[in-house]
């Protein structure tokens, strides 16, 4: 695995006192697509959020580039990682634009204000989202799968290294699942970032993907390519589904296929 861009080191994750997470050691390697899976309420969640600084552990260091992230100034953070959280909410009455291009603040302070490669970025992230078209429109007025791609639109407007994508695809029909997850897999081939997104879609992560992080009850199972990862034992311990693996007839690369509960003793 190439230097990790981020890690935890012997992080505790809690919420209200209670542990999510109580020893979380975890890398994600530059340049790589990575994909957090596991079953509701493992901690998948959780840990993007300590990774982008959201969450202060109890305990343990998280790490920028090898440095310690709690040591670094806000904007220098925002610089170099960007984060589309689950349930993000914009000020009433506004439109996508000046949404979109509150992405450019960190790049801006008392001696840079907004500049031609500000409104660049910001056409460029609406028109990878596909959101040109809704830029005069209120967040407020757009269906729950709009706003999704608006905000992952700021997200890439900010022009990160590294992003950390919480659950992009909620809220999107299939073509926008694959939109997204194909703009993922650009930003990070072509776009030369690192990209980490939490997902519920075993299928999708295996081909998207080029790292999985598998968890379960707060806790890192398995990590590694999704050949290494994807496999009927690995599938069995984290969701408890007795499954059988081909390949994908498209991507030549792992794919899920659930038994029927009554023929779950099947090998």
């Amino acid at each position: 695995m190439t230097d990790p861009r981020l890690q935890t080191d012997h992080v505790v994750l809690s919420y209200d006192k209670h542990v999510i997470s109580p020893d979380l050691s975890v890398q994600i390697p530059a340049g790589e697509f990575t994909a957090i899976v596991g079953p509701n309420a493992c901690g998948k969640s959780t840990l993007l959020r300590a990774l982008s600084r959201l969450h202060r552990p109890d305990a343990g260091r998280v790490l920028l580039d090898g440095r310690q992230i709690d040591t670094l100034g806000t904007k220098e953070v925002a610089r170099r990682v960007g984060l589309l959280p689950q349930s993000a909410t914009a000020p009433d009455h506004m439109t996508v634009r000046d949404l979109v291009a509150r992405g450019r603040s960190p790049h801006q302070g008392l001696f840079r204000q907004w500049s031609a490669a500000d409104h660049a970025a910001v056409q460029q992230a609406l028109k990878l989202t596909h959101t040109s078209e809704l830029a005069d429109r209120e967040v407020d007025a757009l269906s729950g799968g709009q706003r999704q791609r608006v905000w992952l639109a700021l997200v890439l407007a900010q022009d990160t290294g590294t992003i950390l994508l919480d659950e992009p695809t909620t809220f999107l029909d299939m073509t926008h699942q694959l939109e997204i997850l194909e703009l993922c897999r650009t930003q990070h081939l072509h776009g030369n970032r690192t990209v980490v997104a939490v997902l519920h879609d075993l299928n999708q992560a295996a081909r998207y993907a080029t790292h999985l992080i598998a968890m379960r009850d707060g806790q890192v199972r398995a990590t590694g390519t999704p050949e290494e990862v994807v496999t009927a034992g690995l599938v069995k311990d984290i969701f408890g589904l007795d499954v059988m693996i081909i390949r994908d007839p498209v991507t030549d690369t792992p794919m899920v296929i659930p038994y029927p509960p009554d023929r779950a003793e099947e090998p």
